[in-house]
């Protein structure tokens, strides 16, 4: 995948992401579809949507709750760069989850 050899734009960039992310689900490659994710945030770390379903695949598909935790831990600690509204999404979907595990 030739992604950062090219000038796309980030919502083009996303969905060739999810692309491959989905193929590599559909295959039942759930570490390899993790790693993808994790090489995806390289670049859209700030799409707040796309960082939500990635820690969503790791709650649901690798029942990693630890994980999760840790990730929603260190997303708040930066929190700085989003915007209010995206604080805000942050913090309910980090209390749905929270609510979830009890």
């Amino acid at each position: 995948m030739e992604i950062y050899s090219q000038n796309l734009s980030l919502e083009v960039e996303k969905q060739l992401w999810f692309d491959y992310i989905a193929f590599e689900k559909s295959t039942g490659n759930l570490q390899r579809a993790k790693l993808l994710y994790e090489r995806a945030l390289l670049s859209l770390d700030s799409d707040l949507a796309f960082w939500l379903q990635y820690v969503d695949f790791i709650q649901r598909s690798l029942k990693d709750i630890a994980s999760v935790r840790a990730k929603f831990e260190a997303r708040k600690a930066s929190s700085g760069a989003y915007s209010q509204g995206d604080i805000v999404e942050l913090m309910l979907e980090n209390a749905l989850f929270e609510e979830e595990q009890n």
